[in-house]
């Protein structure tokens, strides 16, 4: 799927698993164009995917609510429709509560600068945004500073070393 007929695609969605397939999609694109050495394609990829989890995650703060089904409000579901668990739905209602214009500003900042745009990058930003100490641990710092590095040398990098680099990156994003 093309990103613009996904992003026409996304802003049509209405319901919880088309999000979901179409972050699938983008995600699908990110790790095609990564293997492929697209960086600017891969990181087009990426921010469509963080868009559907962005819409995914406003969905579920407006649709499911946690506790009792039993003492759930009219219109207000209690459980996790299927293909999603918390986590996702803790960390894509995180990264939803971030302003639509504090999230561009974000991609557009990350992209001036050559920073790859990652889901760990929006939680800390959004972490920020709403008024929480997102404090990084050191080996996250290893690993983002790994990752930066990574990113500045992929050209010169074996494939070994890119295999290595991405499963770094899916493990810690």
């Amino acid at each position: 799927m093309q990103i613009n007929r996904a992003e026409i695609a996304l802003s049509r969605a209405n319901d919880i698993h088309e999000m979901i397939e179409l972050r699938s999609y983008g995600a699908a694109a990110e790790m095609l164009a990564n293997a492929r050495g697209f960086k600017d394609a891969a990181q087009q990829a990426k921010i469509f995917q963080l868009k559907a989890e962005r819409k995914a995650g406003a969905w579920l703060a407006e649709n499911v609510s946690a506790g009792n089904p039993q003492l759930s409000q009219d219109g207000i579901i209690a459980t996790l429709p299927e293909g999603v668990d918390a986590h996702e739905s803790h960390r894509w209602q995180l990264e939803a509560s971030l302003p639509e214009e504090k999230f561009n500003a974000w991609i557009d900042e990350s992209l001036a600068h050559g920073w790859e745009i990652s889901a760990g990058g929006l939680r800390r930003i959004a972490s920020n945004h709403a008024g929480k100490v997102a404090e990084t641990t050191p080996l996250q710092r290893a690993v983002d500073a790994f990752l930066r590095e990574a990113d500045k040398v992929r050209d010169e990098l074996t494939p070994a070393q890119v295999v290595a680099a991405e499963a770094v990156k899916r493990e810690f994003a």
